[in-house]
């Protein structure tokens, strides 16, 4: 009698295989929360659960090329969050991204954001020289997650950041903020994102400079309205 294995098809085969590699990782490897250091996940349900996600959107800030600012969580103030986003950023623990994606999904349900079906996802790109030195781009795990769970098209490369700025943790005034990345994205496919709707995806916001400046870009590209979304401010 032939095994379950000799049976299936290739994607089940790949599937079988990859839950067993992820079997063993987990073994090997295992999580622990980063707010309690419990064994088991990157943030466990009760640390999730003290999290406190907004309920209301954030206006952009005077003229602003975005059409809505969504920002789930307080960085400063929920330390938990802030543990989370540092610890995919910095540490390169890929599994804090879907956590990050489900804050900010909460965040989206709570403030009654209902995104249509001419709507695209997409993230904050890295400069190509950050992106080598990390080996990932955060946003776009998160952003990749956000698309899966509404069921929209992911739109990756649509923004590339050109130059290569200071980065917006050491620029503290929104005046020198919104210059530091001025003219620094550019988008290299305005077919695709003529006419629509474009969800911008970012781990983290303070005074919304970076998505102001990829906001442009998307809209000198024929984009009709950019809805911002961070995880936390």
């Amino acid at each position: 009698m032939a095994s379950r294995s000799d049976t299936a098809s290739p994607p089940q085969k790949f599937l079988m295989g990859n839950k067993f590699v992820q079997f063993i990782l987990a073994l090997l490897f295992p999580s622990f929360c980063v707010g309690c250091d419990t064994e088991g996940s990157v943030l466990c349900a009760a640390c999730r659960n003290a999290i406190v996600v907004q309920r209301v959107p954030t206006r952009p800030a005077g003229r602003s090329s975005l059409s809505m600012l969504y920002a789930a969580t307080e960085y400063r103030e929920q330390k938990i969050a802030s543990l989370l986003i540092g610890a995919l950023k910095y540490h390169g623990v890929k599994r804090a991204a879907d956590h990050c994606a489900d804050i900010l999904i909460t965040h989206l349900c709570l403030a009654q954001f209902a995104p249509q079906k001419n709507y695209l996802v997409t993230a904050v790109p890295l400069h190509r020289k950050r992106l080598r030195e990390r080996g990932f781009n955060q946003s776009e795990l998160i952003a990749k997650h956000i698309a899966a769970q509404y069921a929209l098209p992911y739109a990756p490369r649509i923004l590339a950041r050109t130059i290569h700025t200071t980065p917006q943790t050491e620029v503290r005034e929104r005046a020198k903020r919104l210059e530091n990345v001025k003219g620094a994205f550019v988008c290299y496919n305005a077919q695709t994102v003529r006419g629509k709707y474009i969800i911008l995806i970012d781990d983290v916001t303070t005074t919304g400079a970076t998505f102001e400046a990829c906001a442009h870009a998307l809209k000198s590209a024929g984009a009709k309205k950019i809805i911002a979304c961070a995880v936390a401010k």
